[in-house]
Parts: structure tokens; C-alpha cells; sequence
């Protein structure tokens, strides 16, 4: 019988091959997640086609699952680890893969992802092909997963990186103002950057670890475990997945009469080059301490945070397909 699979009807679908490669045989029971919604476009016959390129050899038990949101592709990963599934492959946007991931933290459950949203920030940032034919080709033919550490700050976790400051401020203020435009084209990113620090208070920040304390007005304050958030945005030179470390980079709030140049700065990416930056590496935990609440961010995802809070390092809880 030929080997056919409809995503679109599907719930499930499990069959048993013989297979033939190395990577995969290390891998006896996998879960595909697929996201159809994301990017606004339908993939159904694409993933349909490369399922059956990918795997129609492969030995053991594998099954396509169809999640409709975010948090249905992290209850399902959920279940996968409960099944002791040995990988789960979430084809989705960042998202779904958060969510998935969360969930195989301190796991043996491998991660391997397939961008399919809009943006794909920690596809881009793992160096994950954006063609689906690639990114399965990198599951398929790879040399299998490495373990990356996981940031939690505030409670939340990150892959990327996290922080507080200007950047996070834009972020959410950038939003509200997109939601409010929606019939509308954005105003021009520049001037709206030179607005919102007009708006911007910086809170005084206490940073301790092991009994050692940094004060800073902070212009921003960045816990990277990648060296670029996506494909470009360069966060912390030195930063590596899977060296146990953090790296702490922050740069004090400077003289309004110097926002035009500072600013400038701050949009290309040249961050290293504004007054007072440095950065060290941290096995944490840190203690961040503050007088108010102002905005964090994890992976880009701004939240209310308390005052004081911790920000902690998990050495090795992630297993993941990486790209170059």
C-alpha cells in the first residue's frame, strides 16, 4: 500500500519502516506537531510531501500530531514525554515552539524544529534552515542534538535571551501603538524610537551574586545565551548555548543631550560601542533588585515583573537539533 498522509484529516498516523540512516535510528519514537495555522499559509501538502520523504525508511514508531494553537502543541509534547517519546519535531512559529519546549526541559526528549510562522526568531537564532525541505533535511541527515542551556527570569523561561531596560520598554510600547494603528502604516521606526526614550524612566537596579552587587540606571540590562537574537540582531558577542554561563551585558541610561548619537547606536546594533557598556559571563543566580515594577522580557515576550526577582541559569536542559 502506498504511503499517503492528509494533514489536513488526520489526527494521528503511526506506521513501522526499516530504516537506513544513522541519525534516526538513535531515535525509536517521534511526534511531528504540527502547527497549520502559522504564517498564514497553507503547508499541509508540503509537510505531507517531506513526511514521506523523510521518514517513510525510518525504523521504529513515529506519528503526526495536528495542534490548533500554542498551547495544545505544549500539551501534546507534554504527552510525548510521558509516552518516553525519544524526539518531537514541532513544525510551527516561535510560539508553539516555546511552548513545546518548556515542556521537554530536563527531559530525554529532543527538540527539532520546523519554522513555519512569520518571524521564526528561534529557528533563525538555533541556525535552522526557513525552507521546510532544509530544516527536515537537518533532522534527517544532522549529526544528531547537542544540549543548550535555559535562562529563567522571573519565572519565566528564555532560549534567547532576557533583560529590561529601553528595549523592553519599545517593545511594549511599540505594540500598544500597532494595535491602536492597525488600519494605519507604522510611523517611521527612528522617530519612534526618539519618542519613546522622551517617555522612558529608568528605575535604579541592584544586580547581586554571591554576595557582590552592581548599582546601574540602566539604558538596558541583557541576560544573552546567544550571541544574535535571529538571524541578525548581534546581542552579546561571546555568548554560547552550551557553555553553562550567561553573558551580562548592560549600559547605563546616558545624557538626554546625547540621544540623537547614542540612540543611532542602539538601532544598528551597536550597542557595544555606547557609553559605560560591559559585559561579563555569570553562572548566576542572580538577584536583580529595584524599586518598582517596570517591563522584562523573555525571548521578546514582555511581562510586568516584580521589583526584586532572580534570574537563574539551567545548565543542559535542552536536547535540540542545531543548525550551522
Amino acid at each position: 500500500m502506498p504511503y499517503t498522509i492528509n494533514l489536513k484529516v488526520f489526527e494521528h498516523f503511526r506506521s513501522f519502516y526499516t530504516h537506513h540512516g544513522e541519525v534516526l535510528s538513535r531515535y525509536s519514537k517521534i511526534r511531528i506537531i504540527v502547527e497549520t495555522r502559522a504564517g498564514g499559509r497553507d503547508v499541509t501538502a508540503e509537510i505531507s510531501e517531506n513526511v514521506k520523504r523523510c521518514f517513510s525508511s525510518t525504523n521504529g514508531f513515529f506519528e503526526v500530531k495536528i495542534s490548533g494553537s500554542p498551547v495544545e502543541a505544549g500539551n501534546l509534547a507534554s504527552g510525548a514525554v510521558a509516552e518516553d517519546y525519544s524526539a518531537v519535531i514541532v513544525c510551527g512559529g516561535d510560539e508553539s515552539v516555546r511552548r513545546a519546549a518548556e515542556k521537554l526541559l530536563g527531559t530525554g526528549t529532543v527538540l527539532g524544529i520546523v519554522p513555519l510562522g512569520e518571524d521564526n526568531i528561534i529557528a533563525a537564532s538555533f541556525g535552522i534552515p526557513m525552507e521546510i525541505s532544509k530544516a527536515f533535511d537537518l533532522i534527517v541527515g544532522g549529526k544528531g542534538f547537542v544540549e543548550i542551556d535555559v535562562g529563567l527570569i522571573a519565572g519565566k523561561y528564555f532560549f534567547l535571551s532576557a533583560g529590561m531596560g529601553f528595549d523592553t520598554y519599545l517593545s511594549k510600547d511599540f505594540g500598544k501603538e500597532t494595535e491602536s494603528n492597525r488600519e494605519q502604516k507604522v510611523v517611521p521606526y527612528v522617530s519612534k524610537v526618539s519618542r519613546a526614550f522622551k517617555k522612558y524612566t529608568a528605575v535604579p537596579t541592584v544586580i547581586r551574586e554571591e554576595g557582590e552587587a552592581s548599582h546601574i540606571l540602566p539604558f538596558f540590562i541583557r541576560f544573552a545565551n546567544f550571541s544574535r537574537y535571529g538571524a541578525g540582531k548581534p546581542m552579546a558577542a561571546g555568548a554560547l548555548p552550551g557553555d553553562g554561563l550567561l553573558d551580562v551585558c548592560m549600559a547605563p541610561l546616558f545624557d538626554v543631550r546625547d540621544a540623537a548619537k547614542e540612540l543611532v547606536k542602539a538601532v544598528n546594533g551597536e550597542e557595544d560601542t555606547l557609553p559605560g557598556f560591559r559585559c561579563s559571563k555569570s553562572a548566576g543566580p542572580l538577584r536583580i533588585e529595584r524599586r518598582e515594577t517596570t517591563p522584562l522580557h523573555a525571548d521578546g515576550e514582555v511581562f510586568d515583573g516584580p521589583p526584586n526577582f532572580e534570574v537563574k541559569l539551567l545548565p543542559n536542559a535542552l536536547k535540540v537539533w542545531l543548525g550551522n
